[in-house]
């Protein structure tokens, strides 16, 4: 639901219903409704609506495996040149065009969770550039360079990409001794967690693993990290765990490391401060950059932050991104066949609007009834000794 739904959704509902609404958005794109842009939430929701068989897949491996993998190989049979553990750290341009790049080897330094540098400075000429980094670093990359050179120069816009907000997802991936019953195929958002957790067990979707066999295996995240401890990664993981156990049936032990249901040598905790998501508020779109800038005529962006036909911060968002940055490329280059873009139909606007006033009547007497029981349930604690 998007959030100008719910908010018109509320006379409608219940208490309860509407905090799972919000349960549902906070977990998902891990900002609560009221500060979530209720225009991307349309676009999404009538994406949605109009291609909803099936409603969502799931991965049968690790992204790098089922994702990240094919798509490196593909790029490297082209005769794309990959280097990886590597970073960029500045961008030149003169007269209007980007002539150079700054890199620099880096390494991952686990005791802080990011990528840090390691020497071998070098630059490297630039005939086209796309740049397709998070928001942070983008904001960061444009104020580099020598003075007189900075794209922040050429563009002051893009200055106000400092207003964009991430956010760290610390997901904690738990191997457990044994088969949990009663668990979901499908992702699991937990109504009225503290700490905002979702789960999937990846056990049930990657049959290819045989070391999964006899063995529950759930991703764990978190989208209110900032109410957990924060005093080190194992006291964050743990009071993961200790919530979980409140709505799954395991013993969760009582310090990180001594339950005897949990293979602790397997099970990691990750803070993803080095992946941090975008999030959309209210208001930002006048400081999403497009996908072509228009001072600097050989450089892109892409990225889900960038404006673009979907608008919300999705995978779907990033490829639409990223196609028109490609799409864009080959029209200024002049090589090969233009880039189609095929946008998905959105066009069950009108359809939901009818189903809402249609339902209206059925929506107002489950209101009433689901009301009613939660009184006669409030009665029987109150009467209880």
């Amino acid at each position: 639901m998007n959030v100008t739904g719910f908010l018109q959704a509320r006379p409608y509902m219940t208490e309860r219903a509407a905090k799972a609404c919000d349960n549902f958005i906070t977990m998902v794109w891990a900002i609560p409704s009221y500060l979530a842009s209720a225009e991307d939430y349309r676009t999404y929701l009538s994406y949605s609506v109009s291609s909803y068989d099936p409603p969502g897949w799931l991965a049968k491996g690790s992204a790098q495996k089922t994702v990240i993998g094919p798509l490196a190989d593909a790029l490297q049979k082209a005769g794309v040149d990959i280097q990886h553990r590597a970073q960029i750290t500045s961008v030149a341009c003169i007269n209007g065009r980007v002539t150079e790049i700054g890199l620099q080897d880096t390494t991952f330094d686990p005791h802080t969770y990011s990528w840090i540098g390691a020497g071998n400075e070098r630059t490297e000429p630039v005939d086209e550039l796309v740049l397709a980094v998070p928001p942070q670093m983008l904001s960061k990359l444009i104020r580099t360079g020598p003075p007189g050179q900075r794209i922040v120069e050429a563009v002051p816009k893009l200055a106000e990409l400092a207003r964009l907000r991430s956010q760290q997802i610390p997901i904690l991936h738990v191997y457990f001794t044994r088969k949990l019953r009663h668990i979901p195929r499908e992702p699991v958002g937990l109504y009225d967690s503290r700490l905002a957790l979702a789960f999937t067990d990846i056990s049930e979707a990657w049959t290819d693993e045989a070391n999964f066999a006899g063995h529950t295996v759930i991703s764990l995240s978190a989208s209110d990290p900032y109410a957990l401890p924060g005093t080190s990664p194992q006291d964050d993981g743990f009071a993961m765990l200790l919530e979980l156990a409140t709505y799954l049936d395991f013993d969760p032990g009582t310090a990180w490391g001594e339950s005897s249901e949990i293979d602790w040598q397997r099970t990691r905790y990750e803070s993803n401060t080095d992946a941090q998501l975008f999030i959309n508020e209210t208001g930002i779109d006048v400081w999403r950059p497009e996908a072509q800038s228009a001072a600097i005529s050989n450089l892109s962006f892409a990225g889900n932050f960038c404006a673009n036909r979907i608008g919300m911060m999705t995978v779907e968002s990033a490829v639409a991104s990223g196609l028109e940055a490609a799409r864009l490329v080959v029209e200024r280059r002049g090589l090969g066949a233009p880039v189609e873009i095929i946008e998905p139909v959105a066009d069950r606007d009108l359809l939901a609007v009818w189903l809402r006033w249609v339902y209206g009547p059925s929506a107002y007497a489950a209101k009433a009834w689901s009301s009613g029981t939660d009184a006669v349930r409030g009665l029987v604690r109150a009467l209880r000794p």
